[in-house]
């Protein structure tokens, strides 16, 4: 805590509180750190006000309130969110629009040439994605695999955040993938010291992918105990590391499962990548609710997002993104594949971003 938290988060009377702060405080001298850039937030379970103004003068500043209940419409959902806006500290994302370029039925300077497109067109994220053969067209076109070319988009652009949308955490050792990302996020920082690659990762679903790289395929269930036991390694992994990643690098959680994938999002995720219509996501985003609750987490802390496929998974058009937005989300992937690269949902999404703000 004391060595790497930027926000400490707590559950305590202010009583607690100012035992804990003295322990913390006694931590960070020893580490050579102010307690003062650590930023204390407190779980302030039925909003109440008097042990509210006894947290903040002993230094909290970031409120939350826990909440519950079954299953949640989604009206629900958004008059559950306005009552915690009313109630918390929160600070607003901003509206961000990616694009997911599929490294397939090209060759890479086609693929390069579009990576450079996007970052000039003023999109916010370039992802890719991690297979080892097309997902459309051609099963037998061209493909290139993830890492190698997320390390040289690092090297290309200067202003996207990046990563694959996502990583199969059976294909690769936990170690071996937070010293990749690590790498990356280096190459990608330049002359800035900062860098800007996101660590997406899910359990795998492509069974020839599996099949023709020796991988075992197993079971929707053994995929997803190997991603549940790879993220908190890849974690220890990186804060072992020298050189250090540039920063915390954001592990994105892509899926939808109820009971397993929505649970590891409340535990690790940074981002959280899952498609569907609106109400299937009001009802996904409960269910993660529930899981944050579970784990003593404020589910504010993630940034949600949602987006298109190359297989039509998903909704991308602007009016259906203004709906996700009362639910919570804040950035938007649109899929764009050669060798068409046909950007017109993408441009009307950056359209929307940018009349938003305005």
């Amino acid at each position: 805590m004391a060595r790497h938290a930027d926000i400490w988060h707590s559950f305590p009377d202010p009583e607690t509180l100012t035992r804990k702060l003295g322990i913390l405080a006694e931590h960070c001298a020893a580490e050579g750190r102010d307690l003062a850039e650590i930023e204390i937030s407190v779980e302030n379970r039925h909003g109440d006000e008097a042990k509210a103004d006894a947290l903040r003068e002993l230094g909290a500043t970031l409120f939350t309130v826990g909440v519950s209940g079954p299953e949640y419409p989604l009206d629900a959902v958004k008059r559950r969110r306005q009552q915690l806006t009313a109630s918390v500290v929160v600070m607003p994302r901003p509206i961000r629009i990616g694009v997911q370029i599929a490294p397939q039925h090209a060759s890479y300077p086609v693929l390069r040439d579009a990576v450079r497109r996007m970052e000039d067109l003023g999109v916010d994220l370039v992802m890719g994605w991690d297979h080892f053969f097309p997902l459309t067209g051609d099963p037998e076109g061209a493909h290139f695999e993830a890492f190698t070319v997320l390390a040289a988009i690092a090297e290309q652009t200067s202003r996207v955040e990046f990563g694959p949308l996502v990583a199969a955490t059976p294909f690769r050792n936990p170690d071996l993938v937070a010293d990749m990302a690590r790498t990356i996020d280096h190459i990608s920082a330049h002359d800035t010291g900062t860098g800007r690659f996101i660590l997406g990762l899910g359990a795998g679903w492509n069974e020839r992918d599996f099949a023709e790289y020796g991988y075992d395929f197993g079971t929707v269930g053994s995929r997803m105990t190997t991603l549940e036991r790879a993220v908190p390694r890849i974690r220890t992994r990186l804060g072992r590391l020298n050189p250090a990643p540039t920063r915390r690098i954001p592990v994105l959680i892509g899926g939808g499962g109820e009971r397993r994938t929505l649970r590891v999002v409340a535990e690790h995720a940074d981002i959280w990548h899952a498609f569907g219509d609106v109400d299937t996501l009001a009802h996904k985003i409960a269910v993660l609710e529930e899981h944050c609750r579970a784990v003593g987490r404020d589910p504010r802390e993630i940034e949600y997002s949602t987006g298109t496929s190359v297989r039509g998974l998903g909704v991308g058009d602007a009016a259906t993104a203004e709906r996700f937005v009362e639910l919570g989300f804040t950035t938007f992937v649109a899929a764009i594949t050669p060798p068409e690269l046909d950007d017109t949902a993408l441009r009307a999404l950056l359209r929307w971003r940018d009349e938003r703000g305005a």
